[in-house]
């Protein structure tokens, strides 16, 4: 056997090898690319309301795959208050639910109650710590969420546009995706 023959089936072997890596990459990522189109979506934050949660430019993982709204999730929605939106563009709102269908709000001076008892609210953020509620009372209808910014003094929320009804929620955001920092 000559050494050009003895060397013939590691060079086969090697290209094999080499096609089954660039297969398996392939595979790999058309997978997870199937998999984040139909289980997650992507959401990126735009404005202040969930500072300092979330910062404007931050970018979302979030899926609905078997979700149902709970007190204290953060959630995308359609923002059905703009009327003249252009064809074809999409408007999403992030806020964090406070009530669910069937429950009370109370927005008293001091905090945001729910069915008589206060929220305690470590994310809520201020711009001034003087800051005071505004007082509200809102039962929550079955089916809609009660939501607000954790930014309370800088965001449109139930508090101005009312309750979101829960076919308009795109999804629970499940993490940070960027920036990175705080994945």
């Amino acid at each position: 056997m000559t050494k050009e023959n003895a060397t013939k089936p590691y060079a086969q072997k090697a290209a094999a090898s080499i096609y089954e890596v660039i297969e398996m990459l392939a595979f790999t990522v058309m997978a997870v690319l199937l998999l984040t189109v139909l289980l997650c979506h992507h959401a990126v934050v735009d404005g202040p309301s969930m500072n300092s949660t979330l910062s404007t430019g931050e970018n979302l993982l979030i899926s609905d795959l078997f979700y149902t709204p709970k007190q204290g999730d953060i959630v995308v929605f359609d923002d059905l208050t703009i009327e003249d939106r252009t064809p074809g563009t999409s408007s999403a709102l992030v806020k964090r639910v406070v009530a669910v269908g069937g429950q009370h709000v109370s927005i008293r001076e001091d905090g945001v109650y729910v069915d008589g008892e206060k929220l305690e609210e470590p994310y809520v953020f201020t711009d001034d710590h003087s800051y005071v509620y505004t007082p509200l009372e809102a039962d929550v209808q079955q089916g809609y969420l009660f939501v607000m910014g954790d930014h309370r003094n800088n965001s449109l929320d139930s508090r101005q546009f009312d309750m979101v009804d829960e076919r308009a929620v795109l999804g629970r955001v499940l993490l940070r995706l960027i920036p990175f920092t705080f994945f």
